[in-house]
């Protein structure tokens, strides 16, 4: 007889990240004003160092303003050429990846803007439905 597989009860969780590039902008209180659907519990915004937390059924999709790293840096001017005025670094938990699916089309409906890698010259770029 096979043994039966145990369930690990501290499952290992799959992270993924993605950089939301943005024309506008947009601090993470006005993002969270675009995703009015979303539970007002779960939803936490930090003025202060311009962050925002969303929890999800799996973990956390966090919104990182990655602009006071990459302002100074040879990434300013791809960023100009790009016409992108905010970054953020997004992380989240793959199996949440529908929910950041509906997330994003949210916010690029609302701010335009698009999806990309954390790469020296940001690509590949993904569309919210590879995520």
């Amino acid at each position: 007889m096979a043994e039966k597989k145990k369930k690990e009860p501290n499952e290992k969780k799959e992270y993924r990240s993605f950089l939301y590039m943005l024309p506008v902008e947009a601090g993470a209180g006005k993002l969270a004003e675009a995703l009015p659907f979303l539970e007002r519990k779960s939803v936490e915004i930090w003025t202060a160092i311009n962050l925002l937390e969303i929890t999800l059924a799996g973990a956390t999709l966090t919104f990182e303003d990655m602009m006071p790293e990459l302002c100074g840096k040879e990434d300013e001017q791809l960023l100009a050429d790009m016409g992108v005025k905010q970054v953020y670094a997004c992380d989240y938990e793959a199996k949440d990846a529908k929910e950041v699916q509906a997330i994003m089309k949210a916010l690029i409906e609302s701010f335009g803007g698009f999806l990309a890698s954390d790469t020296a010259d940001f690509k590949p770029f993904l569309e919210a439905g590879e995520l």
